[in-house]
């Protein structure tokens, strides 16, 4: 899924700075006024401001981080990121892994008392492949029988592999067997939806007071460009165990910004710290600025319908020059992630992990010389250097001193990029729009899979396959793991089409991702983990700690 992005920072004038210490302390005010009342409210900033709060209609972290603490699908994630039972009490799988059949737990409704049915998954995971729907997200669900067919349009919606079976059964048909199905239905796009409002209001559904919610929070208000606020949702199954009463999500897209609010205490957490800090922040503030390993890479992409970029050599010595090693060791002192030689990240589920680039054990030196070896193949000269503009997010710090330093090393081999800032909505737009030159992106796991990977380079992801990456042997090694039932095999057919892909140099990774939390010492209930997710219903507030 696409990361939380950032947009540019506002000069901080005089008025500026008086009106957020007037906020600082008219939150802080709020805060102990809620502990005095015994209302607990959670503070968590969110990064960039969400598109939607429609399932169907969200595609980054920032937006799911919200979505998911209202609306709960089969399976959903415990404190630690793991995948547990959500809606469904219990789930069988037919013997050959085609058929799988859920259970609707008798006691699930949504916020304004009607029952959550069978029906309204079946009538989501339809909405989400209709074509009309347009939805970002709906390949997730390719995997169904029949999906990717109706979702072009070339069948019609109700021949989608799910159906009730009466009000708490649903059965699920797959087109193969899937082992990370119950991780992958986790996610924000398998989420049901409640047909009876949506088929009522439309679009309007996701308006505050009309958003209904299965899951423990329901939404309050959405003040747009600022926050969003969710209150406990006393119908959910499980409210007894629920200890925060309120939840607001801040659009906080600067990292500055955000530690700063955090050390007033406006905010109890955050999605990320500013690396330029982590050496104060080792110092000052060790348990509270986290760092965790998760499943994620940052990349590099050229669009080969432009050339000179359809010239393998071309992108090759674009790899060859970026040291990523001095991108996580020096740009970003260590906090940032390790080097990536691979597409799919290290330690991930089901695979053995052993393709690499080319050029993984050759020394920098060496690798410049290449670069510029091929590029010379390629025609480019001192007097004709390799000219382009490289994209990248605007506004985010990361992403400003990585594409800083990336520029650097492909001057030194003759390379002349020109820095091409972009709001990140715009970004990712052109992107899937193939309307880019070369630009910096990134993508963290949706689930524990390497399939969640490789499959952004499946000539089938369209808007994902950024590059325009398009290989027969990559598809058919892709479409035969996907149909081996031996997990064993499974990983060798995907690892021989990553290897495919790192020849290509079309997703050029750089380095693998962490996660750097903030999180005050008074937060209970936080358990870091490689899938950065923390719903709210997991956590607490300790008052005698807040300070």
């Amino acid at each position: 899924m696409t990361r939380a992005l950032t947009v540019p920072k506002l000069p901080l004038t005089r008025r500026r700075l008086m009106e957020g210490a007037l906020a600082a302390g008219l939150l802080a005010g709020q805060s102990r006024l809620a502990f005095a009342q015994g209302r607990l409210t959670l503070h968590r900033g969110n990064g960039a401001e969400p598109g939607s709060l429609d399932p169907h209609r969200v595609a980054g972290t920032w937006e799911s981080r919200i979505v998911g603490e209202m609306l709960m699908g089969l399976m959903t994630e415990d404190a630690a990121g793991q995948a547990v039972p959500g809606m469904a009490i219990a789930q069988e799988a037919s013997a050959d892994g085609l058929t799988w059949t859920f259970t609707i737990r008798p006691d699930a409704v949504w916020s304004d008392g009607t029952p959550v049915t069978a029906g309204d998954f079946e009538y989501a995971w339809k909405r989400i492949l209709d074509p009309a729907t347009a939805a970002e997200y709906a390949s997730i669900l390719h995997g169904l029988k029949n999906a990717r067919a109706v979702n072009l349009g070339e069948m019609p919606v109700d021949a989608l592999g799910v159906r009730a079976s009466g009000d708490k059964t649903l059965v699920v048909e797959l087109e193969h067997p899937m082992p990370y199905l119950l991780e992958m239905i986790t996610h924000t796009a398998f989420s049901p939806v409640p047909r009876h409002q949506v088929e009522t209001l439309g679009e309007d559904w996701v308006k505050p007071g009309s958003y209904l919610s299965n899951g423990a929070y329901k939404l309050a208000d959405w003040r747009p460009n600022d926050r969003i606020i969710l209150t406990r949702n006393e119908k959910f199954w499980d409210n007894a165990n629920v200890q925060i009463d309120e939840v607001i999500f801040y659009s906080i897209s600067d990292n500055n910004a955000a530690l700063r609010r955090f050390r007033t205490g406006e905010l109890d957490m955050n999605p990320g710290w500013p690396v330029q800090q982590g050496p104060d922040l080792k110092k000052s503030m060790p348990d509270q600025a986290l760092i965790h390993q998760m499943l994620g890479v940052s990349y590099i992409v050229a669009n080969t319908k432009r050339p000179p970029f359809d010239d393998v050599r071309v992108r090759k010595a674009l790899s060859l020059a970026v040291d990523r090693k001095a991108i996580t060791d020096q740009v970003f002192m260590g906090f940032s992630g390790v080097p990536a030689y691979s597409f799919v990240p290290t330690g991930i589920a089901n695979y053995p992990g052993t393709p690499k680039v080319g050029f993984v054990d050759m020394a920098m030196p060496e690798r410049q010389a290449e670069a510029r070896r091929l590029l010379a193949e390629a025609g480019f000269s001192k007097a004709n250097p390799l000219r382009f503009a490289l994209s990248y997010r605007s506004g985010n710090d990361d992403a400003r001193r990585y594409v800083i330093a990336v520029q650097a090393m492909w001057k030194m081999v003759g390379i002349e990029a020109e820095l091409d800032p972009r709001e990140p909505k715009v970004l990712y737009d052109l992107l899937k729009e193939k309307d880019f030159t070369v630009g910096e992106a990134g993508w963290v796991a949706d689930f524990n899979d390497p399939y969640n990977f490789l499959f952004l380079a499946h000539s089938k992801s369209e808007r994902f396959n950024y590059p325009n990456f398009n290989d027969a042997e990559y598809d058919r090694l892709l479409d035969a793991a996907e149909r081996e039932p031996d997990l064993g095999r499974r990983g060798e057919l995907l690892a021989e089409a990553e290897q495919i892909l790192l020849d290509s140099h079309t997703f050029m990774p750089t380095y693998f991702l962490v996660s750097r939390n903030l999180v005050g010492r008074h937060v209970t209930g936080y358990v870091g983990n490689v899938n950065d997710v923390y719903r709210t219903r997991w956590l607490g507030i300790d008052a005698s700690k807040k300070g």
